[in-house]
């Protein structure tokens, strides 16, 4: 059986990654993009595990080339996946790091690299969150702007009527996928996938984490001023819908099979998901 991690962007997909590495090692595939996994090493027996930054088609065109592949994806909260977003963004070091992996990859061509250095070092790298989250550049839009519902969904169904694409990626996470986890509560998914591929005898390093970008947080969260917040909320409101369809799965699907643990993600996201329907608490 082949895999594919659809994954998402800043979604803790670098640290699932190397955990699957270490569970098929030498079996990875290096195709990151959909121009590099093309049709032969879709079918290249060498290889088990896929995971990329793909196009939901480029999913789908793996899933009908391989008919008992598992797909699985993670999703996060699109504030916080967001600002995730931007604190490695205007990290210079990392993002070098990134490109330099990129050339050595062969993914892009040398220009192609230093034209999209370039682009950082003159306009990325001093943004403020703020011009960071209004940026009209084409790059930053689409990490800004609802981009776990556009991934998830077919190109042509978003830009006809983005909310034709929220349910279309509504629905590919119902039917399409065989496993969708939350990045808010990844050791608890990250268990769970391990069972649903039938590695139960494999223990998943749940400790394995990088590009977490602590320093950047208070207790655990990003710290953002409203005005950013209100911002980040308009230009993801489907990705807000998309991800609450996916926590109230997931959430069922705790309860159908156990009591949630006490102090487990999943417990966190219960009482997150309370609050939200309380609404906003008068001051």
């Amino acid at each position: 059986m082949k895999i594919i991690f659809h994954h998402l962007a800043k979604t803790a997909g670098t640290s699932l990654v190397k955990v699957m590495e270490k569970a098929f090692p030498g079996q990875v595939c290096p195709a990151r993009y959909d121009n590099e996994l093309t049709p032969k090493l879709m079918a290249d027996p060498r290889f088990v595990f896929y995971q990329g930054h793909f196009s939901f088609e480029k999913v789908a065109q793996f899933k009908a080339a391989n008919a008992s592949a598992f797909a699985f994806v993670f999703l996060r909260h699109p504030v916080n996946r967001v600002l995730s977003q931007y604190h490695n963004w205007i990290d210079a070091e990392r993002t070098r790091r990134e490109y330099a992996a990129i050339a050595e990859r062969g993914a892009l061509s040398p220009e192609t690299v230093a034209r999209k250095l370039q682009k950082f070092e003159q306009n990325i790298f001093g943004l403020s969150m703020a011009e960071f989250v209004n940026s009209p550049d084409p790059d930053i839009r689409d990490v800004v702007y609802n981009h776990q519902t556009r991934y998830l969904s077919r190109r042509a169904a978003f830009a006809k009527n983005p909310l034709e694409g929220c349910i279309d990626a509504i629905q590919n996470l119902s039917t399409f996928y065989d496993f969708v986890g939350l990045t808010e509560a990844y050791e608890d998914c990250l268990q769970d996938l391990f069972v649903a591929l039938g590695l139960d005898k494999v223990r998943p390093d749940t400790k394995i984490r990088v590009n977490t970008n602590d320093v950047h947080k208070a207790s655990g969260r990003y710290r953002v001023n409203k005005d950013v917040l209100a911002k980040l909320v308009e230009k993801n409101a489907y990705d807000l819908c998309v991800f609450h369809h996916a926590l109230g799965s997931m959430l069922s699907r705790k309860g159908q099979r156990a009591a949630v643990a006490p102090g487990s993600g999943i417990e966190a996201l219960t009482r997150e998901r309370a609050r939200s329907r309380e609404g906003p608490r008068p001051r």
